[in-house]
C-alpha cells in the first residue's frame, strides 16, 4: 500500500472542501434513509451547491490551468464537473427524486475520491506549487454557516 502523500499547504483546503463534501454525500444518503421529504433534501442540496460546491469547482479548475491542456487527469476532473453540474441543473430546477439525489451523491463521491487519491498526487508530482506565483489564496468554505442557515436537519431525523 502507498504511504499516503503529504498535502501541500495549498492543497490542504482543497482536501478540507471535501470532507465537507463527504459529509453532504452522507446528510444525502440520510435523508433518503430516512424517507425524508423530497423538498427538504432537494432545497439543502441546492443551497449547499451554491454556496460552497459551485465555487469549489471553480477554484479546483484554476489548479487545471496549472496543467497541460492535454493532461487527461485534468481532463477527467473537468468531465468529471460536467456531469455533477448537469446533475444539480435538475434539482436547480427542482426535478426532485431520490434516484436524482442517490445519483448525485455517488457521483459526487466517487469525485471527491479521485481527486483525494489521483488528481492531488498528480498535481503535487507535476507542479512545484513553491515556485507558482499564486494571485489569491483559495477561499475557506464554512459547512457551519451553511447550516446555521438552515433550519431542518433531516439527516438527524429520527
Amino acid at each position: 500500500m502507498d504511504k499516503p502523500l503529504k498535502r501541500h499547504p495549498f492543497i490542504i483546503e482543497y482536501s478540507r472542501d471535501h470532507h465537507f463534501g463527504l459529509l453532504l454525500v452522507w446528510k444525502i444518503r440520510q435523508g433518503i434513509i430516512k424517507n425524508q421529504e423530497i423538498e427538504l433534501i432537494g432545497n439543502y442540496i441546492k443551497l449547499y451547491a451554491n454556496a460552497d460546491l459551485l465555487p469549489h469547482f471553480e477554484e479546483e479548475e484554476f489548479l487545471l490551468t496549472l496543467l497541460s491542456p492535454n493532461d487527461s487527469i485534468a481532463n477527467m476532473v473537468k468531465k468529471e464537473h460536467i456531469q455533477l453540474r448537469n446533475n444539480l441543473s435538475y434539482i436547480n430546477e427542482n426535478k426532485f427524486s431520490y434516484k436524482i439525489f442517490e445519483d448525485f451523491a455517488n457521483l459526487l463521491e466517487a469525485h471527491i475520491r479521485f481527486e483525494e487519491r489521483v488528481f492531488f498526487k498528480h498535481l503535487q508530482e507535476t507542479i512545484d506549487f513553491d515556485t507558482v506565483n499564486f494571485t489569491k489564496k483559495k477561499e475557506s468554505h464554512n459547512q457551519k454557516d451553511i447550516d446555521k442557515s438552515w433550519k431542518h436537519n433531516f439527516w438527524e431525523a429520527k
